[in-house]
């Protein structure tokens, strides 16, 4: 078979085919028509990264800014979509997402944090649907707490009013569901308890259930027990 180390060399092979001896031609094309190939010796030449939208050859930094996936990294040839193919698999670590992005690790990482949050609140709502967990709203105008009337206390009383709509008509009140505890309840309108039951429930973690509702550190954990027979309750 005829090995050739690149296609440089097929080339210059052929280049010469005018000087070799007939016997040498023939032995040559009887192989192709054996074959119907030529060999190569060494590692192919790697084709280079197309641009999966305009299917050119991504030889240099790309520099078509409005395209969605172009980022200001060089190294990547401004291509996250060629970063991802170099690297030969979909997940990049914050390391690499921070280069691609010219931002910090940290900012990287506060930014997943936030982004998994999201999800695991959405997943927390859903959960509280599904278990058809009872729910309300706060009247505004109304202690948060007890439920009085006080509307007309809200401007005079700042140390007692959350925002125009919302406060407590007492210190008592106000120890009795802090604003913290409000708004939890206000933002999933259902009881504190049956938020961070639903939570535990999926989570297991008190810690991560603080941290999924906003409560105070160490809350969920004072109040494991309570949450533990609510959730109990809550079963079908």
């Amino acid at each position: 078979m005829l090995k050739f180390k690149s296609a440089a060399e097929t080339n210059q092979f052929f280049d010469k085919w005018g000087s070799f001896p007939e016997l040498t031609r023939l032995h040559t094309l009887k192989e192709l028509k054996a074959n119907g190939t030529v060999a190569f010796v060494g590692k192919p030449t790697k084709e280079p990264f197309k641009c999966p939208l305009y299917h050119f050859p991504l030889l240099v930094p790309c520099s078509v800014g409005s395209c969605p996936y172009h980022v200001g990294c060089a190294s990547s040839k401004n291509c996250v979509i060629n970063s991802v193919e170099s690297a030969k698999t979909t997940r990049l670590f914050p390391q690499e997402i921070a280069a691609l992005l010219g931002t910090t690790v940290n900012q990287v990482n506060a930014t997943l944090d936030q982004g998994a949050k999201k999800i695991q609140v959405a997943l927390v709502r859903d959960k509280i649907d599904h278990m058809m967990v009872p729910k309300f709203k706060f009247l505004p105008g109304h202690c948060v707490s007890c439920g009085a009337h006080i509307l007309d206390e809200l401007g005079m009383h700042s140390e007692l009013a959350i925002d125009d709509d919302f406060g407590w008509c007492s210190d008592r009140c106000k120890r009795a569901k802090p604003d913290w505890a409000f708004r939890i309840e206000h933002d999933f309108e259902c009881d504190f308890l049956d938020v961070a039951s639903v939570a535990y429930s999926m989570t297991r973690k008190a810690e991560q259930v603080d941290l999924i509702t906003n409560a105070p550190a160490g809350t969920c954990k004072s109040r494991l027990a309570d949450i533990e027979e609510r959730l109990h309750d809550l079963a079908p």
